[in-house]
């Protein structure tokens, strides 16, 4: 079995169309076919046009951004060594690790699985993040994961053409071992170039130093994308779009045709100035236009996008009618929170178990801990709410501290409660 053997439980596919939905109408039309079939007969040239004027709405990008920034709408809360910063300011890669906790959401949201390498190079610990579709098989003794990277193109050498390198992480007899794995060229058999044996304060380790993370926990268990739902319906209203526009290009640019002699048209060709010339007597004719259909795709579009906010899109969704209520609002956003939950949690103690390994090779020991934000929605008291507490501060109907608690928790006091009290009786 050739390294680059993917697991059973590989789904290619369904990441692929994540991302491509995830990178937006570029990489949507860059498919082709993939997403908008070609009418049976259509000539290339008439796709080409087609294709240009469809569009693909990026929602799903849209709505993983407003996700990510509601779990990252607070700094996580970091607590670490002394001598664990360094991996804090950059994990390795120029990245903070609070810019890298992000992605790790970000990405959970496009694939739902995500893994993190932890490494010791030049005498630093490092953060490896891996994405779904590059983590390539996996076992309770290895886990092969893809590295695509660059070489000078046989063929041209100012040109470069990405090639993939494999890297196993497994055991030998003395315990953990990195073996690289490359090719000579496309046509060759992949075959080890490298061994690796790292080392924690001089002793190799008895296990893999590789964290998973899916939506819902920290196994190795392949969960369906977050929003492969949404994306399927971005898809729907994508070539539903496309077919309005195709009716909207008939409907206007009629075809006209002239009965004269000569060989009948092997095509009809719509478009301003067209003419198809027909063997029959000399006349001329336009075929009428129907626009009536344009309503029913109107609807279609309207109802997928109704569609798409229930899965995700809240954007989307025209606004309730009235002024809504505080209360009515979180309720109505509470429904997503269970899965930013667990989405958070599984970061948080990813994240977590990442620099406990990253600890180990540094030699460092102390407390370890990550804290990702949970409270996803806006905690702000309204302005009712407000008026209402300080009323009842100055009648006697509760305490100082109960109403700092209260502004705390609507994220109005920028201090604990107790030190707020120790600025008022200072007089601060």
């Amino acid at each position: 079995m050739p390294i680059n053997t993917p697991h059973p439980e590989y789904k290619e596919a369904d990441w692929q169309k994540m991302r491509d939905c995830y990178d937006g109408n570029s990489a949507i039309k860059a498919k082709g076919e993939t997403y908008l079939t070609r009418p049976n007969g259509q000539k290339q040239g008439s796709y080409n046009d087609m294709l240009k004027r469809a569009f693909f709405l990026p929602v799903l990008a849209r709505t993983i951004a407003e996700t990510t920034g509601n779990i990252m709408r607070k700094d996580p809360v970091i607590e670490v060594p002394p001598k664990l910063q360094s991996v804090v300011d950059d994990v390795g890669t120029g990245k903070s690790l609070d810019l890298f906790i992000s992605s790790c959401v970000s990405e959970l949201l496009v694939s739902s699985r995500r893994g993190i390498l932890v490494d010791y190079q030049d005498g630093q610990p490092v953060l490896l993040a891996y994405n779904a579709e590059n983590i390539i098989n996996w076992s309770s003794t290895y886990i092969v994961l893809r590295e695509p990277y660059y070489v000078p193109d046989p063929k041209d050498p100012y040109s470069l053409v990405v090639e993939d390198a494999y890297r196993e992480l497994t055991f030998d007899e003395g315990g953990y071992i990195q073996r690289v794995w490359k090719r000579k060229d496309k046509h060759a058999h992949y075959a080890v170039v490298d061994e690796i044996i790292p080392v924690a304060v001089g002793k190799r380790l008895d296990y893999l130093p590789f964290v998973w993370m899916n939506p819902l926990d920290n196994t190795t268990s392949v969960k369906k994308p977050v929003f492969l739902d949404l994306a399927d319906a971005n898809l729907q209203h994508y070539q539903v779009y496309s077919d309005l526009r195709q009716v909207i290009q008939g409907t206007t640019h009629k075809a006209t045709f002239l009965f004269a002699d000569g060989e009948p048209p092997k095509e009809i060709v719509y478009g301003l100035g067209a003419v198809n010339h027909v063997n029959d007597s000399g006349a001329r004719a336009e075929v009428l236009s129907d626009n009536s259909g344009l309503t029913e795709y109107l609807s279609v579009l309207d109802k997928l996008e109704t569609q798409m906010a229930a899965l995700g899109a809240r954007s989307l969704q025209a606004k309730r009618q009235g002024v809504q209520s505080a209360e009515s609002a979180r309720i109505e956003q509470s429904g997503d929170s269970a899965t930013l939950m667990t989405i958070a949690s599984s970061v948080e103690r990813g994240v977590q178990q990442a620099l406990k390994y990253a600890a180990e090779f540094a030699g460092v020991t102390g407390e370890i801990s990550v804290e990702v934000n949970k409270d996803f929605l806006d905690g702000k008291a309204d302005p009712a709410m407000i008026g209402a507490m300080l009323q009842a501060l100055n009648t006697g109907r509760i305490s100082q501290n109960t109403f700092l608690a209260f502004l705390q928790q609507g994220e109005l006091l920028p201090v604990t409660v107790e030190e707020e009290l120790e600025y008022i009786a200072d007089g601060e």
